[in-house]
């Protein structure tokens, strides 16, 4: 990735915009911020300018910068300080001398008010999904559900004062967020595959161990509302009273993290954090894709699994029927047994396999590609940056 100096006001194009990922450093929002900016040149009748942070930098080493795509690396700091003042002289300055129209960011809190309009987006589950809607908190102690609390009350206070319209990936997050923000208008653009599972020629191989049985893939990172340890007592229960099934779960998290049981060791691989440009190799090599999260707004692995032509097995959760619909088999996230059930019920039946792929292939016509996606986020920007008055 090449950063360039200020020479911005040479060109005047048909809006000039500010991408902030300043404040991007773990998780999916990183993938979600290199496929836009690798979008971004089929859309030149715009000027851009992006704020990215170190961790989306090494994502974005082969990206170049050219006539009406400026990059800026940059990391802003999310103290309480700035959350509660939303004020940065630097990212104000960078604004003015860019003249800047509008500034996207693509996942708040931005701990930045800027000075123009700002259209923010939004994917933090914790604070739009409660007790009644998931078990995830029966889960957190005391403490840790009262810490929540705060984070939730002190981010909550930086987003309603830092944006002018809001965005996230589905209509229930939409509805859950319009209601906490009720000055501010929300907006939906789905989230879909990265460019890279259309892209062949950039794709990269990855060898896993050729397995006589049937191969369950979670791509994930390891987090508490992820439930990814009810894998481990649906397997209990699948060799208790399955015995001759053969299944494995193959998860990208890393060694040591899950605590699995010696008697269970040939039932898992745990092969880590992996690049984009070998996902779709590793769903190649998978039967099934399975997520027993609690806790969610987008899990863009349910459309990559939909991509890749596998059938799915989820949490019968709000969040995950928005996404699936009747794409998926759907099991009691909480109960072993349940998930244990919905695995060998759906390995036994080829029929429902292949009736869910083809469900998940008429579902994914409901989601844009990445071009679409962006041009959408244009679109709102454009429509609702008109008139503002900062």
């Amino acid at each position: 990735m090449q950063c360039g100096t200020f020479d911005f006001l040479n060109q005047r194009e048909d809006m000039r915009i500010i991408i902030n990922a300043s404040n991007l450093k773990i998780g999916g929002g990183l993938q979600v911020a290199e496929s836009l900016i690798r979008e971004l040149p089929a859309f030149l009748e715009h000027e851009f300018l992006i704020f990215v942070s170190d961790k989306l930098s090494s994502l974005l080493k082969d990206f170049c910068e050219q006539d009406g795509i400026h990059i800026i690396p940059y990391n802003i700091h999310a103290g309480i300080f700035n959350a509660i003042w939303n004020r940065n002289r630097q990212l104000d300055r960078y604004t003015a001398e860019f003249k800047a129209d509008a500034v996207f960011t693509i996942f708040g809190p931005s701990y930045w008010r800027p000075k123009v309009f700002h259209f923010c987006g939004f994917a933090i589950p914790h604070y739009l999904y409660h007790s009644t809607d998931t078990p995830f908190y029966s889960h957190l102690g005391k403490k840790q559900n009262i810490r929540l609390a705060m984070m939730r009350f002190l981010q909550m206070f930086s987003l309603k004062h830092s944006a002018d319209v809001f965005v996230t990936e589905t209509h229930d997050a939409s509805q859950r967020l319009a209601n906490l923000v009720r000055r501010q208008q929300v907006v939906t653009v789905p989230n879909c595959c990265n460019q890279i599972f259309d892209l062949p020629e950039r794709q990269r191989n990855i060898e896993i161990p050729d397995f006589q049985g049937v191969t369950l893939l979670t791509v994930s990172a390891w987090y508490p509302h992820k439930n990814l340890d009810r894998l481990l007592g649906a397997a209990e229960y699948l060799k208790e009273k399955y015995p001759d099934f053969k299944f494995r779960f193959v998860l990208t998290i890393p060694n040591g993290v899950l605590g699995i049981p010696f008697h269970l060791k040939d039932n898992f691989l745990l092969i880590g954090k992996i690049p984009i440009d070998v996902l779709p190799s590793l769903y190649r090599q998978s039967n099934m894709m399975i997520l027993p999260s609690l806790l969610e707004c987008f899990s863009v692995t349910y459309l990559e699994a939909m991509k890749s032509r596998l059938p799915i097995l989820t949490s019968d959760l709000a969040f995950a029927r928005d996404v699936c619909g009747e794409a998926a088999k759907y099991f009691n996230p909480e109960s072993s047994s349940s998930v244990g059930e919905a695995i060998y019920s759906l390995a036994s039946d080829v029929l429902e396999q292949n009736l869910l792929i083809e469900k998940g292939q008429c579902k994914l016509k409901d989601y844009p590609n990445h071009h679409g996606r962006l041009a959408k986020y244009l679109q709102y920007l454009g429509q609702y940056s008109q008139g503002h008055v900062s």
